[in-house]
């Protein structure tokens, strides 16, 4: 017969599909995986994140002492310009203070350079014009101070009550720029409030994964290992001749109907032998029988001689 295109047979359900959604050992073995799975995938992000927040961490510290810009030390350099200028009576070398002054130039060059490459963000953007306009207000007033210290012979006085103004405009414009290592704490205090959160996160996933193991254990052993032990007892029971014994299970699977037939079997077995029983039983009676009239036919041809 043709199957018409309305009445089409079903499609072929996977054997192995059925015998795993059908078998319910299979299934807990299936769950308990997926636990172990679970387990695996909490302590790896947990740990992960906890790593990820490290490196952050590190990445700040790393930053802000080594690549950020260092306000501290252009100031250090201009204030050492102003240390021989202080006293009126002490003799200040115009080539000294010409060397001091490119340092104090170099240290600036530095400063914008590393200002430009920090990474953009709310602190560093809302900053930029203003230490744009302080950096070049400060880069005019060094070139000042370079006009003055590039003539020759001994420093007027003139001169030197010249350089204490440029000298102190320049600290007090330096000491208005941005610092970018002012926002250093907070952010390492942040770092290590993360890192607090993914420690305690840690901490918690690792005990809840260490309870979804003893879960897991513990369901295995009722799963498999204690009915293996009851099927093993009764074993051992019907092999010393118990054939009254039965295994009870409770699991619902395929040790529970394992147990079934074991009963079933320890059934038919006590059968045969009690028919065995009753068949010796009847053979020895027609035994007893049969030699108690071979011994009264005996005693009736003794008689009839």
């Amino acid at each position: 017969m043709i199957d018409s295109p309305g009445n089409s047979a079903p499609p072929p359900v996977n054997k192995e599909v059925t015998m795993v959604l059908a078998r319910s050992i299979r299934r807990k073995l299936i769950v308990g995986l997926a636990l172990v799975l679970v387990m695996m995938a909490t302590l790896s992000i947990s740990g992960l994140g906890g790593l990820w927040s490290y490196r952050q961490a590190v990445r700040e510290l790393n930053f802000s002492v080594f690549e950020a810009p260092d306000r501290e030390r252009l100031e250090a350099e201009i204030a050492v310009l102003a240390t021989p200028l202080l006293d009126d009576g002490l003799a200040v070398s115009r080539q000294v203070l010409a060397e001091r002054h490119r340092e104090a130039v170099e240290a600036l060059s530095v400063y914008r350079m590393r200002w430009g490459r920090l990474t953009p963000s709310p602190a560093t953007l809302a900053n930029r014009s203003v230490s744009q306009q302080l950096l070049g207000q400060l880069q005019r007033q060094l070139e000042e101070m370079g006009r003055t210290l590039s003539g020759t012979g001994r420093l007027e006085a003139a001169e030197r009550r010249e350089l204490r103004v440029q000298v102190a405009g320049s600290l007090r414009t330096a000491r208005s720029l941005p610092d970018p290592r002012t926002g250093l704490t907070g952010r390492l205090r942040a770092a290590d409030r993360e890192l607090a959160s993914r420690t305690r996160w840690l901490v918690g996933s690792t005990i809840a994964a260490a309870l979804l193991f003893v879960t897991f254990v513990h369901a295995g052993y009722r799963w498999v290992f204690q009915p293996i032990r009851a099927l093993h007892e009764g074993a051992r029971r019907v092999a010393q001749g118990d054939l009254d014994y039965r295994v009870e299970l409770s699991t619902r699977d395929e040790m529970a109907e394992l147990a079934e037939s074991f009963n079933q079997m320890t059934d038919r077995f006590r059968d045969i032998r009690d028919d065995l029983d009753g068949q010796v039983r009847d053979r020895s009676r027609q035994l007893v029988r049969s030699e108690r009239l071979a011994g009264v036919g005996f005693l009736a041809a003794g008689v009839a001689h």
